[in-house]
């Protein structure tokens, strides 16, 4: 299984990265060379005909002036389903624009540091919904 992740937080990515390798999926993130919103835009189109995932990580606030709104539509042309990964408000704005589930980042923050578990488990779902 392989999901794409979008967030410009880098140690998010290395969380969700440690998270997917405990059940051997592959995560791929989109790493732009710039801000420029059309060049990743661009950028993300290559990606996901490159490494066709099967799911998107979108979270809200991501470079410059980009969000994860503004990438939206490309998911949706390469026909990649995408959950919400930002805080509980943006997460709506999100679910408005398309995603299938949505998870607050703040609710993967254990005490003892990154719920791997609970983000596994929530992927497991939405994944077992879109595929049956």
């Amino acid at each position: 299984m392989k999901i794409l992740i979008i967030d410009d937080g880098q140690i998010n990515v290395r969380d969700v990265r440690a998270a997917c390798q405990t059940v051997a999926w592959e995560l791929v993130s989109l790493q732009p060379t710039s801000h420029i919103r059309e060049k990743i835009i661009s950028q993300l189109e290559e990606l996901c005909r490159k490494e066709e995932p099967f799911l998107a990580l979108l979270d809200y606030k991501l470079w410059a002036d980009t969000t994860g709104l503004h990438l939206v539509d490309t998911l949706k042309k390469c026909q990649i389903p995408f959950v919400g990964f930002s805080d509980y408000e943006r997460n709506k704005a999100l679910v408005a624009a398309g995603a299938v589930e949505s998870i607050d980042k703040n609710d993967l923050l254990a005490f003892k540091g990154f719920d791997k578990e609970k983000l596994v488990k929530f992927l497991e779902g939405v994944i077992k919904k879109l595929t049956v």
